[in-house]
């Protein structure tokens, strides 16, 4: 069994408890517009360029045995037969000399990913920390997960897994038990938005979400403010009665980031701009939420 990422992030702060290894799956089941990570919502492998870091060697075109690449942005621009024949072929990416030219989206064996996880453990111990699995979704990948999860709970490491739960109840159902924590996003409660937005059906979320709360798994919920499809009256209504149906005392709120921009270029696509939200529209729900004996933890990502 494989996984397929895009990157495994070691001592990360923001994805869960203490000093953690965070595993970014590829594939998701939503389109949010204002996505952070968008390496990861295609499952299927993806070229990219790095402008930044190209330093016009040419090695790339020189190296091209079939004279695809003129430029090495080229590679954002092949068509379906040239990315057949150039995934196998990587010659461009393995003699680019500063990796300006990459991959997202690599599989992974068992062994060489526990290899890695295994590195921190000592951290782990010591901070309370383990693993996280984030996306894209990682539950629409369950079944490769379901051997990783057993080797992590056999070494006794903590895991985490972070989700929009917005993908077929049986994945989840697959390795609910084997997962110690749920780091679940709420972003749209309003069953046409969620369709119109986020190409999503909430009835699934709603689903999973249940299954979650019944077995009494812990979770952390983060809440996206992000104008105008989250963070508005009517959505945040829905929210504080999500909160007060389950009796959620805890939730970690944060605003969009412009980290992933450079991601969006090298992908050769335009990031959306996203309405600025300020800092007393913050205060506003946070005092909201304090008033009904919420915990509020504001993230910030920058």
């Amino acid at each position: 069994m494989s996984l397929k990422i895009t990157n495994i992030q070691r001592f990360s702060l923001h994805d869960g408890p203490g000093i953690r290894t965070t595993v970014f799956l590829k594939g998701c089941s939503i389109r949010c517009p204002w996505c952070c990570n968008p390496e990861n919502i295609s499952d299927l492998p993806q070229f990219y360029f790095n402008s930044e870091d190209c330093i016009h060697c040419r090695e790339c075109s020189e190296v091209c045995p079939v004279e695809i690449l003129k430029e090495p942005r080229d590679v954002l621009t092949l068509a379906a037969d040239e990315l057949a024949y150039c995934f196998k072929c990587r010659k461009c990416v393995e003699g680019c000399p500063t990796g300006a030219l990459g991959i997202y989206g690599e599989k992974i064996s068992e062994e060489d990913l526990m290899s890695t996880l295994e590195m921190d453990r000592e951290y782990y111990i010591q901070t309370g920390g383990g693993v996280t699995f984030s996306g894209g979704e990682p539950l629409l990948q369950a079944d490769e997960l379901l051997n990783i999860f057993k080797t992590l709970r056999e070494k006794d490491i903590h895991i985490a897994v972070e989700t929009s739960l917005f993908a077929p109840v049986s994945c989840l159902d697959l390795i609910i038990d084997s997962v110690d924590l749920f780091i679940i996003d709420v972003k749209i409660l309003d069953a046409e938005l969620a369709d119109s937005v986020l190409h999503a059906n909430l009835e699934e979320f709603k689903t999973n979400f249940q299954m979650i709360s019944r077995k009494n798994k812990d979770m952390i919920i983060r809440f996206p403010m992000i104008k105008p499809f989250t963070f508005n009256r009517k959505n945040i209504d829905s929210l504080m009665d999500f909160i007060g149906d389950y009796n959620i005392k805890y939730i970690e709120i944060f605003t969009t980031h412009q980290l992933a921009a450079k991601k969006y270029d090298s992908l050769g696509w335009e990031m959306k701009k996203q309405e600025c939200i300020k800092e007393e529209e913050i205060k506003e729900l946070i005092d909201e939420l304090e008033d009904i004996s919420v915990e509020v933890k504001s993230l910030n990502f920058n």
